[in-house]
């Protein structure tokens, strides 16, 4: 017996005791009284085992209420432990889906089989409900998230005695993909490339943004020779391979086997759309002299050879041929788009020869805000067409898109802009570059911006 036990006993006791004090007057009015008193005392004080019997059996059923209840909650916890992982696990395999395939159908099936990866499938005593877009909570109604509420009834021992029913234990997640980082200004969308974004030789790039490659190759972003990087950050969905001597200066680790980033200008992004087909208002049309042109419909080809080509404010569709600069041109232009469009195999690609000087600048109002120039996401896929080549001098002020061609700066090619993004298949680095993402205010491009699928709720 404890000390408390015993405490107890000699309280008892104690009581007894006082009232026996007292018997001379109890067998002197009430002998029967008197007489048990002094038999109760002498029995239950004198054998303390009864006493120990009798608070066991008043508290034994406590403590098997306490240790039912201690049961029932441990259960109910790694119950809803367990269905909280499935949830969980849903939620982001369901937002992985979404943000690779932007369809709902797959979305669900993909979070259905992540949930049964964890043991856990719609039926009997289970539901699971997918939501898409969630139906509440911070990401209600956002059509990038994924929403999993699960159900489970269980049988608790203690609860299920008393109440006579079960208990149903819930668990709900959303995931959403979230953007990280926006200070990107290349971007290579080839999914299989090796070299999807390339630096050789004496390349020196200094682009104060961040470059990101699509590529899952392991040359995902490659540089080689004696070639210099300097950028922040620095991602590919694949690896990043460096061969001889090059220089990559960043403030951040390089990021390799990152999630893909979407494209800016494509269906998940802007959606832009080819320019609708109509009646040429030049054909073949070439500059050999200082002269100011239009916008319009040039078919076949434009061709700067030389002197000074002012551009007029507007979009400037050129279909089919190349968009040609030689050596001795000059091509000028503010608020001006070249839209490089055409049919079959002969879509426009551009040529800028060594020597050439270039100051152009995107539209700061729509349709074609921030776009310098757009090449038609028909064009056929290829390489090495669209060249900027050793000599020329070129600042570019909007955006460069080639989602289905390679962009390739060679030789003493030199760029300089602090407002650029070149987002194409393929980029390569052969010349020098500075370029940035430091657009004014005015003037609003795509953002290429590095997401990550993540529980949000």
């Amino acid at each position: 017996m404890d000390r408390t036990e015993s405490r107890r006993v000699i309280v008892v006791c104690s009581i007894l005791d006082r009232a026996l004090l007292a018997r001379i007057q109890y067998r002197e009015n009430s002998p029967m009284i008197g007489a048990f008193l002094s038999s109760l005392s002498n029995k239950f004080c004198a054998d303390k085992r009864a006493t120990v019997a009798l608070m066991i059996g008043i508290l034994l059923p406590v403590f098997v209420g306490m240790l039912g209840l201690s049961v029932d909650v441990t259960n109910w916890y790694l119950a809803k432990r367990k269905l909280q992982t499935a949830v969980d696990s849903a939620a982001i395999g369901g937002g992985l889906a979404l943000y690779y395939t932007n369809d709902k159908n797959d979305a669900e099936n993909a979070a259905i089989e992540s949930a049964e990866r964890n043991d856990f499938a719609d039926g009997g005593h289970r539901t699971l409900t997918i939501n898409i877009p969630p139906s509440s909570g911070a990401y209600a109604g956002d059509s990038g998230a994924v929403e999993v509420i699960a159900t489970e009834t269980q049988t608790l021992f203690l609860i299920s005695v008393i109440f006579q029913e079960e208990v149903t234990v819930t668990a709900r997640a959303v995931a959403a993909s979230v953007v990280v980082s926006d200070n990107f200004c290349v971007l290579a969308l080839d999914p299989e490339l090796d070299g999807a974004i390339e630096f050789q030789g004496t390349a020196d790039v200094d682009a104060g943004c961040g470059i990101a490659s699509n590529s899952h190759s392991d040359r995902s972003i490659s540089l080689s020779g004696n070639a210099r990087l300097s950028a922040s950050p620095i991602t590919a969905v694949g690896d990043i391979h460096t061969n001889g001597n090059p220089t990559i200066d960043t403030n951040a680790p390089l990021r390799s086997y990152y999630q893909p980033f979407k494209d800016p200008y494509g269906a998940e992004g802007l959606n832009l759309q080819p320019p609708a087909s109509g009646s040429c208002d030049y054909n073949n049309f070439s500059v050999n002299n200082t002269t100011t042109l239009s916008p319009g419909r040039y078919c076949n080809g434009l061709w700067a050879k030389k002197g000074t080509v002012t551009f007029s404010p507007g979009v400037y569709i050129i279909d089919g041929g190349v968009f040609q600069a030689n050596a001795q041109a000059s091509l000028v232009g503010e608020e001006v788009t070249f839209l490089l469009t055409g049919s079959g195999n002969d879509y426009t690609t551009v040529w800028f020869n060594g020597g050439m000087e270039a100051d152009l600048s995107a539209p700061t109002s729509d349709p074609y805000e921030g776009i310098l120039f757009y090449q038609d996401q028909n064009a056929p896929l290829s390489l090495g067409d669209n060249k900027f080549l050793g000599g020329a001098d070129m600042n570019f002020q909007g955006a460069m898109y080639f989602p289905r061609q390679e962009v390739l700066f060679t030789g003493g090619a030199s760029i300089n802009s602090n407002c650029m993004q070149i987002i194409a298949r393929k980029v390569s680095f052969q010349g020098n570059g500075t370029f940035g993402n430091n657009c004014p205010a005015d003037m609003s491009m795509g953002v290429i911006a590095q997401t990550k699928v993540k529980l949000v709720e």
